[in-house]
């Protein structure tokens, strides 16, 4: 959808495409192996942890945990190259340094959750989704875009959201909407409410990029494209129910 709804103007693919033509009229054969190499690495790491998961069965942050500390491992041995990593645990720290606010942000996240839970938000919430679940899936779907996106717009995080929506719903009383309906609900809302809320660290970014306000980038710029995917989550949840 965003392919259709963002393509390039002919004339101006062509220019683009006469220009790309120029630039590579020698190509970079070691560019390109680099490229692929790095994909290759890429998809054995995906694979490699699926295989991981189905001998031992264990959690997959547990597997993804091992393998960031095996694979630089090896890496170091088998390259010899314990001045780039040097740099590389340097800016790593720096990194570190500068990324507190959302560290704090993402370990927090489960007490401020927790403490919610315990109120009478949480209570509400439950009586609001047990009803909305009671109409039907489409409902209890919009019921979640707008309570999430709600709550984005007013600087609460997703990762906070999320959970309190999940931990709030008793399936035992849904028996006509399955689990994996919702996960799938929760996953495109979190997406959605990350893209459209102005106090979202991608969408400041974005806005800074191309000199024009968070509202702007979201709904003027980009509302057909999250209308159209919208509408076809909606779809494919009555698909996956």
């Amino acid at each position: 959808m965003g392919i259709i709804l963002f393509r390039l103007a002919r004339a101006v693919a062509e220019a683009a495409a006469l220009e790309r033509e120029a630039e590579s009229s020698a190509p970079d054969k070691r560019r390109k192996k680099d490229l692929y190499a790095l994909a290759g690495f890429v998809f054995g790491l995906v694979l490699l942890l699926i295989v991981m998961e189905q001998v031992s069965q264990k959690s997959m942050l547990l597997l993804v945990s091992m393998v960031c500390v095996i694979v630089p491992t090896g890496w170091i041995v088998l390259r010899n190259q314990k001045k780039a990593v040097k740099e590389e645990v340097s800016l790593y720290k720096g990194k570190i340094l500068a990324q507190k606010m959302e560290i704090c942000l993402f370990l927090s996240a489960g007490l401020f959750g927790n403490s919610v839970s315990h109120t009478p938000v949480k209570q509400l919430l439950e009586q609001s989704m047990h009803w909305s679940a009671q109409q039907s899936i489409g409902i209890l779907f919009l019921f979640i875009i707008l309570f999430v996106t709600l709550m984005a717009f007013l600087g609460v995080h997703q990762i906070i959201v999320i959970p309190l929506i999940l931990t709030s719903l008793n399936f035992a009383e849904m028996p006509n909407i399955t689990e994996v309906s919702v996960a799938f609900m929760c996953i495109f809302t979190w997406m959605l409410s990350s893209s459209v809320s102005p106090l979202n660290a991608m969408n400041i970014i974005i806005s800074q990029c191309v000199q024009k306000n968070g509202l702007t980038v979201a709904f003027r710029w980009n509302g057909a494209y999250f209308i159209s995917v919208t509408g076809m989550a909606f779809l494919y949840v009555y698909i996956l129910n």
